[in-house]
């Protein structure tokens, strides 16, 4: 599930929790954290970067066993198994927040390169093109979008609110069409963010590289283990450019309607067939031209 704000998504993973939780698909202990609770087969978010286990911030993954006493969490993320301990599961981010949140629901933003079979999008008023591109091509096989009747009003008490007369997909048609990009060049041109990517991609392998060929000495283990972070960094930074150009690329192809494109695809079947044909009938004339010679 996706929603664009975090109070959103909050409730969804608070209700989709209680359902696993119902259906007895979250056995065993659990362990209170700042985020909440958490037992083995709870879905969660990392949201801090941390080089000791190799994990960043956004990844997502399962938990698989909980150690009440010893205040510990093993988790599954990226194909790796981490254990995850109070050093890590008591602190804050630099925002204050969590590092270890349910990840049944994520934002827009987390959601950014990831790819699932179905996706489920929640549409509010902070829905843009940008956001909504972002959530609605995220399942390979299908992406569904909720929408509400009522625009969910947050701010009733501190000033009257007009009565909203629009239908749902009036609203959703004008926030699919509303753009919140920056327009700083290297934001709105492709290539220029995927260059800029390559280049810091570039220079953090070139800076670890360098570190790895330097001489021992005090504090190179440390400084080591920070060349590593930024040049995970830089590649993740680089993965979401490609992506995105991508994805623009793909967005400005013209489209296409099903009638249009099956008539295309008959078109290229027709071509196709006509030079088997004419292969067919240029291989014919050369062996009639054999048996003459």
């Amino acid at each position: 599930m996706i929603a664009h704000r975090r109070a959103d998504v909050a409730v969804l993973n608070a209700r989709a929790r209680n359902v696993m939780r119902d259906a007895g698909a979250l056995p065993g202990p659990e362990l209170e954290l700042p985020g909440g609770a958490f037992a083995a087969g709870d879905q969660v978010v990392l949201k801090r970067n941390e080089p000791r286990l190799e994990v960043c911030n956004g990844d997502r993954g399962r938990v698989l066993a909980v150690d009440p006493d010893g205040h510990r969490l093993l988790v599954e993320s990226n194909g790796r198994t981490v254990e995850l301990g109070a050093r890590f599961l008591d602190d804050r981010t630099e925002h204050g927040e969590p590092t270890l949140v349910h990840g049944y629901a994520i934002t827009c933003h987390i959601a950014q390169g990831l790819t699932t079979d179905r996706a489920f999008v929640l549409a509010d008023a902070g829905l843009s093109r940008e956001l909504g591109y972002t959530a609605l091509s995220r399942g390979r096989y299908a992406n569904h979008l909720y929408l509400t009747q009522h625009p969910d009003d947050s701010r009733p008490e501190y000033a009257p609110t007009q009565p909203e007369t629009r239908d749902p997909l009036e609203r959703l048609a004008t926030a699919l069409s509303t753009s919140t990009g920056n327009t700083l060049a290297i934001d709105t041109d492709p290539t220029a963010l995927l260059a800029d990517a390559e280049h810091r991609h570039a220079e953090a392998v070139a800076h670890r590289h360098a570190l790895e060929l330097r001489r021992w000495k005090p504090g190179r283990r440390r400084e080591l283990r920070g060349a590593l972070e930024l040049e995970r960094n830089a590649a993740r930074t680089l993965a979401h450019a490609k992506r995105a150009s991508a994805e623009l690329a793909h967005g400005r192809q013209p489209f296409m309607t099903e009638r249009e494109l099956v008539a295309d695809v008959a078109r290229r079947q027709d071509r196709l067939a006509e030079r088997q044909m004419q292969m067919q009938r240029s291989r014919e004339r050369n062996a009639d031209r054999g048996l003459e010679r």
